[in-house]
């Protein structure tokens, strides 16, 4: 069973206009990974059903069905870890990623995310006998009750705003998602795991482990 079901419907949903696919293909992507490169924001994820080209005009809907980004362009498509570019991605191929036009900052496309070609309306599937995902109080990044999965989804958002802070881009564009990242650590799985991601991120990049502790400074108590 898919975690979503996903439905044609006609009309706007939100801010979003309908629009279908020239092709009448129903493409759509589950986001699973996202990270910066080449400054830019690639997403990684499953295709569900259908392809996508690039110059496609998609929509980015979240978990909730609330679209967060309406008819942008496809600019990169890519296999194998961003190493080999493509024209066109399709169900059944590996390691996929894509570019979106204008997409650069971390919290422009979250886990779970759907990208799709049409404007869909989304309805979360739980399985049987499988117990929903806990739910944290706002603001909330991740969501995941398992601890060491949650620790290195941190580690590793938080050392690709890092890393591509050495190139030059802001961190305070992004400060309130790293916040945000201390805040779920904490909710989660207490103090202990934002002190352990907190040395993983600075093991790596120890030029910005004040800037991390500034930043969290209040969060579950942290003190800068």
């Amino acid at each position: 069973m898919g975690l979503f079901d996903f439905f044609k419907k006609k009309g706007s949903q939100g801010n979003c206009q309908s629009q279908s696919s020239d092709s009448g293909n129903n493409f759509y992507f589950i986001v699973s990974n996202k990270y910066t490169a080449f400054g830019s924001l690639f997403a990684e994820g499953k295709i569900d059903e259908g392809y996508l080209s690039v110059g496609d005009k998609v929509w980015v809907y979240q978990k909730n069905g609330e679209c967060r980004h309406n008819r942008i362009e496809v600019v990169r498509l890519t296999l194998n870890s961003s190493t080999v570019n493509v024209n066109q991605i399709q169900k059944g191929q590996e390691g996929v990623a894509i570019v979106l036009s204008g997409l650069r900052n971390f919290g422009d496309i979250d886990y779970g995310d759907i990208i799709s070609k049409k404007e869909i309306h989304q309805e979360q599937k739980i399985e049987e006998n499988q117990p929903p995902a806990r739910e944290l109080p706002t603001p909330k990044t991740y969501n995941d009750a398992n601890r060491n999965t949650h620790i290195e989804m941190a580690t590793n958002d938080l050392c690709s705003i890092f890393g591509s802070a050495t190139f030059g881009d802001n961190l305070d564009k992004n400060r309130e998602w790293i916040k945000n990242v201390g805040q779920d650590l904490y909710d989660a799985h207490g103090f202990s795991a934002m002190q352990e991601v907190f040395i993983n991120v600075k093991n790596r990049y120890p030029m910005f482990q004040a800037k991390l502790s500034s930043i969290w400074d209040g969060v579950g108590g942290w003190a800068d």
